[in-house]
């Protein structure tokens, strides 16, 4: 456990850590201080879902209701995760220590906000993946989106839990704040290579992809992630998107960013 001095990294992302006493519980609760400690486990209190926090020989809850989660479900990603609290009781009797996520959040989202800025590159952790989005900690527990298309290059119609799992630690770009609307948007792709700078291709190679689009006898094959050829399928009689092909480059550009395929069989 630790009094935070800056609240500006992601919650869990991997630091040194500094013990301190109960003193510093009180202190931090008399100056309304934020505190940044181990979430243990997820256990019942009266009935309610609550992280039990370490805290040096200190029993802390964190009900759910507290947390600044939108369902009780969430909880159990942050075990093993250190999480920014603030106190809002003690009772050395019982020896359980009150305290509150959401009230956290709520200083932290205000001061991040200002903080970052379009172009900036930042630290994020992994907290949510959705069918087109990816969900991350961008900093201080606050979270910002991250759409398919700035979290890959692959236009492969796959889930993006194939690629993201929870807690994963990223560096990523912030494209977009809007305070109004409380939104952040950061991409990962803006970081990595162009994949059309690493392809080298001359008419007559043999390759194989994956098709993600197909329009009549023309077929989209993704030849590796960001790189898509059109192609003509013509000796075969069907196929979908999502089938693995193998055809034959009859044109490649790579300042166009051109890439042609003659089909010539589906793999198994």
């Amino acid at each position: 456990m630790q009094v935070s001095k800056t609240f500006t990294r992601p919650e869990g992302f991997k630091t040194t850590a500094e013990a301190s006493g109960l003193d510093v519980l009180y202190t931090a609760w008399e100056r309304n201080l934020l505190i940044e400690a181990k979430v243990d486990r997820v256990t019942k209190a009266n009935g309610e879902d609550c992280w039990v926090l370490e805290l040096d020989g200190v029993r802390g809850l964190v009900p759910f209701s507290e947390s600044g989660l939108e369902y009780p479900g969430q909880m159990d990603q942050f075990t093993g995760t250190q999480i920014f609290v603030k106190v809002r009781g003690i009772d050395e009797e019982s020896g359980v220590v009150a305290l509150s996520r959401k009230d956290a959040l709520a200083e932290m989202r205000k001061s991040v906000m200002e903080r970052l800025g379009p172009g900036q590159v930042v630290d994020a952790v992994v907290r949510g993946v959705g069918r087109n989005t990816v969900y991350l900690d961008v900093g201080g527990g606050v979270i910002g989106e991250m759409p398919r298309r700035m979290a890959t290059f692959s236009q492969k119609l796959q889930s993006l839990r194939k690629v993201f799992s929870l807690g994963q630690q990223l560096r990523v770009k912030v494209m977009e704040v809007d305070p109004e609307q409380d939104k952040i948007v950061v991409s990962r792709t803006e970081l990595l290579p162009d994949p059309w700078d690493s392809v080298d291709l001359k008419r007559r190679d043999r390759i194989s992809g994956t098709v993600v689009r197909v329009y009549g006898d023309k077929a989209f094959v993704e030849f590796k992630d960001g790189v898509v050829a059109l192609a003509n399928f013509s000796l075969l009689d069907r196929i979908s998107p999502g089938d693995r092909v193998r055809g034959v480059v009859t044109r490649f550009d790579r300042e166009k960013r051109l890439l042609r395929l003659k089909l010539t069989d589906r793999l198994a």
